[in-house]
C-alpha cells in the first residue's frame, strides 16, 4: 500500500497528469479509518481542488471487501480456465471473478498502450490477419483483427468487428437468421473498417520508427488490400514501392517458415488458452466486451510474461520475453510488472487508441444484449 499519493486521481486537476514534477506540500493528510481487508486506511486532500481521496484509491481493488490472489487469476484466465472454473477453484463467486478479470484488462490496456507509444520501435515486417468465433450463437460470428510484427511475435494491437453469418444453411437456418436480423443485424463493412483502422495504426507505428520501406504480410482476404489503398498517404505508398503488401494464401502449410507464422501461431494460442474459443459447445463468449477484455489480458500475458521460447533463447537463466525480442526495454518491463497486480491505472494517464478506450469505458454492444436468456433458441 502506497504511504505517499503519486498524483491526484482528480483528472481536471493540474496535479494529475502535469509532465512537471509534484510540489512536495501538494496534499496534506486527513483521518484514518480501518476497513477488514486492508487494515488502517490514510486519507489525503488535494490543495489545488479540494479532491478527497484515500491510499486504497490508488490499488487495484479499490472498493472491495475481500481480497483474493489477482496474480493467480491472471494465469487461470490466460491458461484455458474459464470465470466459473477459476471460481470454483478459489472458493469464490463468479461474480467476483468477472469483476478482478475486467479489473485487469484495464491494467492491461495501460501496460500495452504505454510500451507501444513509448518503448516500441519497430524493426521487422507486419503480419495481420483476423480470428474468427463467435458471440452468444453462431448466427453472430465476430472477427478479431491481429497486428503482430513477424520475427518476434509481439502482439502490437487487435480490434473487434461483429460480422453477418455466411456459409452453407439450411431452409431453416435462413429463415432464424432473417428473424434475428429483424432485431439485430451486422455492418455489411465493419471487417473492412476495422481492418483500415488497425493498418493504419500499423503505418503510423512504422513511421513513429522512422521505418520505411514498411511490409505488410496477409492472408488473401480483399479487404486488407483494400483497406491499405484506401488509407491516406498508404495507397500512393504502395504505387511508389515504398510499402509492400504481401499476400499468402491461407491455405498453405502452417509451419514456422510460413511467412503468416505470427497470426497462425497466436490463432493457436487464442484457442488453447481462452475458455470461450477452445470448442464450440458451452464455453463460448456471450458478450462482446466481456471477450475483449479476456483479449486484452491475453495479449498482455503474451507480450510481457510468456517467455519467446522454453529453449534456446535465455539471458542468462532468464527466459526472453516476446517484448524483448521486440526490442523493448527489459528493465522498463521488469518495472512495470512489479506494479501490475496493485497499482490501479487511470485511463486519463495511459494515452488509449479508439478502439481500447471502448473496452475501457464499456462502450461496446453485443447483439441481442440480453444474450443468456436467448442461449438455447439461438444455438438450434
Amino acid at each position: 500500500m502506497i504511504t505517499i499519493p503519486p498524483f491526484c486521481p482528480r483528472s481536471s486537476c493540474i496535479h494529475h497528469n502535469s509532465d512537471l514534477p509534484l510540489p512536495d506540500n501538494w496534499f496534506k493528510k486527513t483521518q484514518i479509518y480501518h476497513t477488514l481487508s486492508f487494515g488502517n486506511i490514510q486519507c489525503f486532500r488535494c490543495r489545488s481542488c479540494g479532491k478527497g481521496f484515500s491510499q486504497k484509491t490508488f490499488h487495484l481493488e479499490y472498493w472491495v471487501h475481500r481480497r483474493v490472489d489477482i496474480p493467480r487469476i491472471f494465469d487461470s484466465l490466460a491458461s484455458g480456465s474459464g470465470i466459473r472454473q477459476t471460481g470454483r477453484a478459489m472458493g469464490c463467486s463468479d461474480s467476483l471473478i468477472a469483476n478482478r478479470h475486467a479489473r485487469l484488462s484495464r491494467q492491461a490496456l495501460s501496460f500495452q498502450s504505454l510500451a507501444n507509444r513509448d518503448q516500441l520501435q519497430v524493426k521487422e515486417a507486419f503480419v495481420f490477419d483476423g480470428f474468427e468465433s463467435f458471440i452468444g450463437s453462431q448466427f453472430f460470428p465476430d472477427n478479431t483483427n491481429n497486428l503482430m510484427l513477424k520475427n518476434s511475435q509481439y502482439w502490437v494491437s487487435s480490434n473487434h468487428a461483429i460480422l453477418r453469418r455466411k456459409g452453407r444453411m439450411t431452409p431453416k437456418q435462413k429463415e432464424k437468421r432473417a428473424e434475428l436480423e429483424k432485431q439485430w443485424k451486422a455492418k455489411g463493412n465493419d471487417l473492412y473498417l476495422k481492418s483500415k483502422e488497425m493498418l493504419g495504426y500499423a503505418g503510423f507505428q512504422s513511421l513513429k520508427a522512422g521505418r520505411l520501406s514498411m511490409m505488410v504480410i496477409s492472408d488473401e482476404k480483399k479487404e486488407y488490400s483494400r483497406a491499405l489503398k484506401k488509407l491516406p498517404v498508404y495507397g500512393e505508398w504502395i504505387e511508389q514501392g515504398v510499402l509492400e503488401h504481401v499476400q499468402v494464401s491461407s491455405k498453405e502449410p502452417r509451419t514456422t517458415s510460413s511467412l503468416l507464422f505470427a497470426v497462425n501461431y497466436i490463432d493457436r494460442e487464442i484457442r488453447k488458452n481462452l475458455a470461450e474459443h477452445v470448442r464450440e459447445t458451452v464455453r463460448f463468449g456471450r458478450r462482446v466486451l466481456s471477450e475483449t477484455e479476456r483479449m486484452a489480458v491475453m495479449r498482455c500475458h503474451h507480450n510481457f510474461f510468456k517467455p519467446y521460447r522454453i529453449k534456446d533463447f535465455r539471458f542468462g537463466e532468464r527466459l526472453v520475453t516476446h517484448a524483448e525480442m521486440a526490442g523493448i526495454d527489459q528493465a522498463w518491463v521488469t518495472q512495470r510488472k512489479q506494479d501490475f497486480f496493485t497499482l490501479r491505472e487511470f485511463s486519463t494517464r495511459c494515452f488509449l487508441e479508439p478502439w481500447d478506450e471502448k473496452i475501457w469505458s464499456g462502450n461496446l454492444a453485443t447483439p441481442l444484449e440480453d444474450t443468456r436468456k436467448r442461449a438455447r433458441f439461438l444455438l438450434g
